[in-house]
């Protein structure tokens, strides 16, 4: 996972749940621990075999969390805006 230069990061090494969960917590500047649970917002275990099965296909997935627009898609990277 690394922050790229366009703003978004990746979940290569990390789930796309814990990747949304770290990224939301950099930009609000919260203690992880602190944020709501994932599963007020989105099924973090769908989530993440939504990306896993992707295979090639294209996925784009969007949601609210904390307060924050949160995009998703296939090719590894997260937004996250006000």
């Amino acid at each position: 996972m690394e922050n790229g230069r366009d703003g978004f990061r990746t979940f290569d090494d990390v789930s796309p749940s814990e990747t949304v969960i770290q990224e939301v917590s950099e930009k609000t500047d919260t203690d992880p621990l602190a944020l709501p649970p994932l599963y007020e917002s989105i099924d973090p275990d769908a989530l993440d075999a939504l990306f896993e099965s992707a295979d090639g296909t294209s996925v784009q997935v969007e949601f609210e969390y904390a307060g924050r627009h949160v995009v998703l898609d296939s090719s590894g990277r997260v937004g996250v805006s006000s």
